[in-house]
């Protein structure tokens, strides 16, 4: 599967970001069970947070930029996709033009961090428009719901396999 290009709260980057950072926090856990011993175990239970630098090319490089500043001065939350990583639910805390040298790039940084919430309240978008041909098992994976629940949410579907460019999928 071709990864995806990162998206968040309906603008699509045209280039991938060139650095990216995924931090995870953790912490170790200490348990002890009576008569037993004690072991310590690591526990992911904190957000992560993404943070990266990209350009943006061309004589409409400002105008992309005005449209990402907008996003990030709105402050709403929303579901972020990253290439090779599912999507989940994040929120766009910095953005910064960098110094650049070369003509008609301008260079950025960002900062989103993940916002934990239940597992059926991740997905706070009711449907979503497909993008490309595809299949359900891509919608799936791509927004960690399972393949029975879609189905149910989407009777009209016919083929599974065969999920054609501008189909709406109900995701909750």
């Amino acid at each position: 599967m071709k990864p995806c290009a990162m998206r968040f709260n309906g603008f699509t980057w045209h280039h991938n970001p060139k650095e990216l950072t995924i931090k995870c926090k953790d912490k170790m856990v200490k348990y002890g069970v009576p008569y037993f011993k004690e072991f310590v175990e690591r526990s992911y239970n904190e957000a992560m947070v993404v943070s990266g630098v990209g350009e943006l090319y061309g004589e409409s490089c400002l105008e992309q930029y005005e449209k990402l500043e907008q996003l990030y001065k709105d402050g709403k939350c929303g579901i972020l996709c990253l290439p090779s990583l599912r999507p989940f639910y994040a929120c766009f805390e910095k953005l910064s033009v960098e110094a650049s040298t070369k003509p008609s790039v301008l260079t950025y940084s960002f900062t989103f961090t993940q916002i934990k919430v239940k597992e059926d309240a991740v997905l706070l978008l009711p449907s979503v428009v497909l993008e490309k041909d595809c299949s359900l098992f891509e919608v799936s994976s791509a927004y960690d719901i399972s393949i029975e629940k879609l189905v149910k949410l989407n009777e009209n579907i016919m083929f599974i396999n065969e999920l054609k460019k501008g189909t709406v999928i109900r995701l909750c």
